[in-house]
């Protein structure tokens, strides 16, 4: 290259993205998609060029300097309003057959109409779980099997059809997730973040690296670790490929809080030094922080038919039906609930049974029935160390 300049463009879920303009040297021969995977390999996924523009020359001011504001209108890749820049994000349509395909995948577990090729997967409101299924339909659909981490590092349909396109082996089932694996500061590894592990690097920054640590059987294995200290021992030796000694920084969501709490138990014991131990909406058996008031007993159904003919005796003719068919409906949603419950319990211990892989629609019924029964035999045991716990309380 004989120069080059990064800048702002509009995208149509992000608000903006990175764009990149550049001039070849003389007889130099490159193009887009191989300035793309070189620039991977030397930046985090975030700062890689979604679009890359091959130009004779760079726009400059009057005195020769590059002036970002605006390249992206005098390059063709802005409107002149929000209108117009949302039209042109939202043209960016497949242009392959492979980018249709995928297309097609993410239109279907994301339940929409339409994905263009440089929307994010996880902006879109993916998470783990979903992305476990298209990785599955992929292997399905193109015969090759990748790693589920692939995903959170190619978030895009662009950039994943570009490592499809690629011919390497297969690469052995791991639960961690390299998101953002450079920089020059301790890692920080997150339990089960979901769809954080694609927002967070953003607010950590460039220079943080960050591991994210994802459920069991998302390619449909059965369950190797089913107590949460196997689970956590687990994921400390998978950890500790990456970072062999402390001071370490962990973090957790949910049961994975729960999880990361006994990973530092672990390392406590074992003289390891823990300098961070973050939990968001974790909770533990037994002497859990109260989030909101909880029924202690059950509620005599004489007593419930007594409160809802109390408030219907107050409403008008047609509240009243609204009133009765939204309970009904409720009631329903609550049986076929458990109906679906249990059938996903049949059909998991048939497949586990057999030695057939689990379908794609009992994996996520599977492992949180695991975590569940973890979760009750957990005993914690006081921490000695420090901690922030994190808590939603719902309005």
């Amino acid at each position: 290259m004989s120069e080059a300049v990064t800048f702002a463009v509009p995208h149509i879920t992000l608000g903006e993205d990175v764009a990149a303009a550049v001039v070849l040297r003389d007889k130099a021969s490159v193009n887009d998609g191989e300035i793309q995977n070189f620039a991977a390999t030397r930046l985090a996924q975030f700062k890689v060029p979604h679009q890359v523009l091959i130009v004779n020359e760079i726009p400059r001011t009057f005195t020769g300097k590059v002036q970002r504001i605006g390249l992206a209108e005098k390059l063709g890749l802005a409107g002149p309003n929000k209108a117009t820049c949302e039209n042109e994000a939202a043209l960016i349509a497949p242009r392959t057959p492979v980018e249709e395909k995928l297309a097609r995948i993410w239109a279907k577990f994301l339940g929409l109409a339409a994905v263009g090729v440089a929307d994010n997967f996880f902006e879109l409101g993916g998470h783990s779980l979903t992305a476990a299924q298209v990785i599955s339909q992929i292997e399905n659909v193109f015969g090759k099997r990748l790693p589920l981490r692939v995903l959170f590092q190619a978030p895009t349909i662009d950039q994943l059809a570009r490592i499809l396109r690629q011919e390497k082996p297969a690469t052995p089932w791991s639960s961690l997730v390299p998101v953002q694996p450079n920089g020059s500061r301790l890692p920080f590894f997150w339990v089960h973040g979901e769809s954080s592990n694609a927002f967070l690097p953003r607010f950590l920054g460039p220079d943080q690296p960050f591991y994210g640590l994802v459920h069991q059987s998302q390619n449909g294995k059965p369950a190797r670790f089913t107590e949460v200290e196997t689970v956590a021992a687990h994921y400390l030796e998978e950890m500790r490929t990456v970072q062999p000694e402390g001071p370490y920084f962990l973090g957790g969501f949910s049961f994975g809080g729960t999880v990361a709490f006994e990973m530092a138990q672990q390392l406590r014991k074992k003289r390891e030094e823990v300098a961070l131990l973050f939990l968001l909406d974790s909770e533990f058996p037994g002497d859990d922080i109260p989030n909101s008031p909880k029924v202690l007993t059950k509620i005599p159904l004489r007593d419930k038919v007594h409160r809802h003919m109390r408030n219907v005796a107050v409403l008008g003719a047609q509240e009243k039906l609204v009133y009765i068919l939204v309970r009904v409906r409720g009631k329903i949603t609550e049986r076929t609930a458990r109906i679906g419950a249990i059938l996903k319990k049949g059909v998991s211990k048939v497949c586990l049974a057999m030695g057939c892989p689990l379908p794609l629609l009992v994996r996520s019924y599977y492992i949180l029935d695991i975590y569940g029964k973890a979760h009750r035999n957990y005993v914690p045991q006081l921490y000695a160390g420090s901690a922030i716990y994190i808590k939603s309380i719902p309005q």
